[in-house]
């Protein structure tokens, strides 16, 4: 029987359910993996990736020293490169104050938009909040964006229209609180495995009753009380005609609507067309399922639905998500335990990326950059002076490399991202790249992104920063802005052969202090420790 040097309770890097994990260390090596019983989240289970995967830490090829490329890169004949003969290990020194020199002088010559940054889903509260600020701060654009465009953005939108907030309304523990539940656009066995054994728990342990709405037969379709098999791209039609049973039939929670909602006879009208004849057409769903499902969810003491990517991934994901958010409202099933609304993420912290600010329209807290109130409250919190801060929306992730030419983006920052592999048009991705003047990566290993980058930033998975792999003598590359915006300081500040954004290089910048929300009530950004970014 080994026995644990030490126990380092932490957070799965992996999916969005956010498991409890124990690592097991001994002589510095992670050997085991658990999760305590009593976790609210996961109950001690974990799925095969939780608790297994975890060897990546000490793999031969995860880069946890600086690299600087030996072939200089320039616009035009930028390659990639995979052999790490094709890059020299530098110091932190060395590789920080040639990303400050690069950017500074990118900024100087081509000004505030030249400079696009991909945050990372995967990475602390702290780390997006520090990328996004330094970008804001110091190069004064909203270009920096993360992989919530490519997933759930739709759903971010639609349910900050009609909630004013984005993330699930209600944990996943609470399901076995549900008397009913939808599963829609989510193999929930697959992708969210932890929520699947929850869900099957709440059906055979709790009487709960679930509707499965999707084009395939997903496994927890085995488990279900009704399966509506919808033709893709049809969601809006199904839940418009449960919507229109549930008005038919008074079903709605006319309370709840007068009390919490605006708008219902109008949306009641819109309804008027979407009978369960006309989405069985359109959908293929018999009309008796699309009665009965709607029935059972309007019935409910408790009714909570879970999506995923399958509904946002539209051209239309917004108004799918909606559909389900109009359920919600029309019924009251939210705002008490057992009830919500909750798109389920596919990355760890793609929640807390867009909490933090990583987005191109809001600054933390979803605050919009393009409202003057909330421009000035940052500027006031973050020391720069009035209309200092960028009031244009930025870049987002699919816009970005788009835009990479003259006159648009010139230089990429690009942490825990790999757009080489995520943009849909790989071939005008590639061709994009080539076109950058400097491009910097931070991450855990070389990946098709990362072999464009004339400096590379070794960084650290989420929630494995508190055990590093031997040989790592410093958090390996984890919050990369804190570390060198005190070096940009010197490029920035009066009398530096280059010149300081106005305003800025007099002034002293606290990279980490809390940004408190209107009034001064509840913290915005997250707590971290202060330290300053601009030397007087």
């Amino acid at each position: 029987m080994i026995h644990p040097d030490r126990i380092v309770t932490t957070v799965c890097p992996y999916c969005g359910v956010g498991c409890n994990l124990q690592l097991h260390i001994r002589d510095d090596l992670i050997y085991r993996v658990s999760s305590p019983a009593e976790s609210v989240v996961n109950h001690g289970n974990l799925c095969v990736k939780g608790r297994f995967g975890y060897d990546f830490v000490y793999h031969p090829e995860r880069v946890t020293t600086p690299l600087i490329r030996r072939t200089p890169q320039a616009p035009g004949k930028r390659t990639q490169a995979f052999d790490r003969s094709e890059w020299r290990q530098a110091s932190w020194d060395e590789a920080l104050d040639l990303i400050a020199e690069r950017l500074t002088e990118i900024y100087r010559t081509h000004g505030s938009n030249a400079l696009a940054a991909y945050s990372c889903a995967k990475a602390t509260n702290e780390d997006n909040y520090l990328l996004q600020k330094m970008v804001r701060t110091l190069f004064r654009t909203n270009h920096i964006d993360h992989c919530t465009r490519l997933c759930h953005a739709s759903s971010v939108v639609a349910l900050q229209m009609a909630l004013g907030s984005s993330a699930m309304s209600n944990t996943a523990a609470e399901v076995v609180d549900n008397d009913v539940f939808i599963v829609t656009g989510s193999n929930t066995a697959e992708t969210h495995p932890i929520i699947a054994l929850q869900m099957k728990a709440a059906i055979e342990k709790h009487g709960a009753r679930l509707i499965v709405v999707d084009p395939r037969r997903i496994e927890m379709v085995n488990w279900a009380a009704l399966w509506l098999p919808e033709r893709p791209g049809t969601d809006v039609p199904v839940f418009s005609a449960m919507a229109h049973v549930i008005l038919k039939e008074k079903l709605y929670n006319a309370e709840f609507l007068a009390s919490r909602t605006q708008g219902f006879e109008a949306f009641a009208a819109s309804m008027e067309t979407f009978t369960p004849e006309y989405a069985e057409a359109i959908s293929g769903v018999a009309r008796d399922l699309i009665v009965q499902a709607a029935r059972m969810y309007a019935g409910a003491r408790n009714a909570a639905i879970y999506w995923a990517l399958g509904i946002p991934e539209h051209s239309h994901g917004t108004n799918n998500a909606m559909s389900l958010i109009h359920l919600a409202l029309l019924t009251g099933h939210i705002g008490r335990r057992g009830t919500g609304l909750n798109p389920l993420r596919g990355q760890n912290n793609v929640q807390g990326a867009s909490d933090s600010g990583a987005m191109p329209w809001h600054y933390p807290g979803y605050q919009r950059v393009d409202d003057e109130t909330a421009a000035r409250k940052f500027e006031a919190a973050w020391n720069i002076e009035r209309g200092g801060l960028n009031r244009s929306p930025g870049l987002t992730t699919t816009e970005i490399l788009s835009s990479v030419g003259p006159g648009g983006v010139r230089a990429l920052y690009i942490m825990g991202e790999n757009p080489m592999m995520s943009e849909p048009n790989l071939n005008h991705t590639r061709q994009q790249m080539e076109q950058l003047e400097f491009v910097v990566a931070q991450d855990l290993f070389v990946n098709e992104s990362g072999a464009y980058a004339d400096v590379f930033l070794g960084g650290e998975g989420r929630d494995f920063h508190q055990h590093r792999p031997p040989g790592a003598a410093r958090p390996a590359g984890t919050a990369a802005p804190r570390s060198f915006a005190p070096g940009l300081a010197d490029y920035l500040r009066p009398g530096a052969a280059h010149r300081a954004p106005p305003g800025l290089a007099d002034r002293r910048l606290d990279v980490c202090r809390p940004v408190r929300g209107p009034g001064g009530d509840g913290e915005v950004g997250p707590r971290v420790r202060r330290r300053s970014l601009l030397t007087a």
